[in-house]
């Protein structure tokens, strides 16, 4: 999807915001110098699987950026907090209709590296933590539900989430790796509204709200520095 300008800055906003909190956190809260401590910063894909609930079809894929702060315990455990977002999946409804979902995680999370080889330390964990699910309002720009003027409200909803995680990271510096990994992710719910527009006026187009569990398998690529 293409982004305009309006949203490339919001977008950008929010990812300087999410490494100034990270700085900010590391230079007040771990004042003293240790290099067990590490910021991380990642990017990746997200993609659906089927949806369990309400809904017929996935909701494709999107992008996804993630920052984080997180401490190594010894040679074999670390841990670390990450706030993710994907703002680009697609609506679970008819190829007709269109809008967008964004997926916001802040999960913490606990690794085991489970051997060296070299440069490289493969590992796996698992995180607990918590979804914010935004769904827009679904509408059509042509066809049969342009000409009804469909609109289908959006919702948001919290959710507890977790996910289980492989991958393996490489010793680039003494205080810099780069990490490649695999996530499962249990995003859970997201929703719409009972009600939109019909022809221009309210409508109420069902009786409970319409929802389905989400879940994603996501691969990300990032880096992360030890201070």
């Amino acid at each position: 999807m293409e982004l305009t300008n309006d949203q490339t800055q919001k977008y950008l906003i929010l990812l300087i915001q999410l490494i100034l909190i990270n700085i900010i956190l590391c230079n007040t809260v771990f004042a003293e110098e240790n290099k067990d401590i590490y910021i991380l910063f990642e990017i990746g894909g997200s993609y659906s699987q089927e949806i369990d609930g309400n809904f017929k079809n996935d909701i494709d894929e999107s992008i996804a950026f993630g920052t984080g702060i997180g401490y190594r315990f010894n040679n074999k455990i670390r841990s670390d907090i990450i706030c993710s977002y994907r703002p680009y999946f697609n609506d679970p409804y008819s190829a007709a209709l269109k809008g967008d979902i964004k997926i916001f995680t802040l999960i913490g999370n606990i690794y085991w590296d489970i051997f060296e080889f070299g440069r490289l330390k493969p590992y796996i964990g698992s995180g607990i933590g918590m979804s914010y699910n935004k769904t827009d309002a679904v509408y059509s720009e042509n066809g049969t539900y342009s000409e009804l003027g469909i609109i289908i409200d959006g919702e948001s909803k919290t959710n507890f989430s977790y996910q289980l995680i492989a991958g393996s990271y490489v010793t680039i510096t003494t205080k810099i790796n780069m990490n490649i990994c695999y996530r499962y992710l249990d995003a859970g719910d997201l929703e719409y509204g009972t009600e939109g527009q019909l022809m221009g006026k309210l409508f109420h187009f069902f009786e409970d709200k319409p929802k389905g569990d989400v879940k994603l398998n996501e691969i990300f690529i990032g880096l992360s520095y030890f201070f």
